[in-house]
């Protein structure tokens, strides 16, 4: 299941520090770095998915969470929404985060994907997802790790007609204040 090479690193460091803040069922290696033999596959596919993005996911969810605690905001993380009649048993969508303002819907999509085009995508659909359940007024945020998110900012209000109604986010805005700043200003 797991080869020599992996049982050799040793974690160390900033990284070890961050796989033991990690939770334990997403742990590749023990507290002392060394690698951590797991006792089912669920292991690594809840690792592997956790670092692949949800971790971020996590993190704008837990930064709303305490920054907009005393204002009139629920916030939720990870809406799967299934419609009856939809076919497949596997076709739904789901939104990161989601925040409701009164009536209000804000969802946020997240991806750690620096490359434009698989960002663009993603900003279509929580555009079009959001507009699906929460009508004309709702507002879409795509928060991404892209280091110019303005132009993609410009080529979605274009193309999707809804200038007003979406926001881009990219490496520069993950600072909490940031985040929280331009999230803000963005629902007002």
């Amino acid at each position: 299941m797991t080869n020599v090479k992996n049982k050799c690193f040793i974690a160390q460091g900033t990284f070890l520090e961050i796989v033991k803040s990690m939770p334990e069922d997403y742990r590749l290696f023990n507290d002392n770095g060394s690698f951590k033999e797991p006792t089912t596959n669920k292991y690594f596919k809840k690792a592997i998915k956790f670092l692949d993005g949800e971790w971020l996911e996590l993190y704008v969810y837990n930064v709303l969470t305490e920054k907009l605690k005393d204002d009139k905001i629920t916030i939720d993380i990870n809406w799967v929404i299934k419609k009856s009649e939809w076919q497949s048993p596997n076709q739904n969508f789901e939104l990161d985060v989601i925040l409701l303002k009164g009536y209000q819907l804000i969802g946020i999509s997240c991806t750690t994907s620096e490359k434009k085009g698989e960002c663009k995508n993603k900003g279509f659909e929580i555009f079009m997802r959001t507009r699906q359940i929460g009508g004309e007024e709702a507002r879409a945020v795509l928060v991404t790790r892209l280091s110019e998110p303005g132009e993609l900012q410009g080529e979605l209000e274009v193309d999707t007609g809804g200038g007003e109604n979406i926001l881009v986010l990219g490496a520069d805005d993950l600072k909490e204040n940031i985040l929280v700043r331009k999230i803000c200003e963005f629902i007002e």
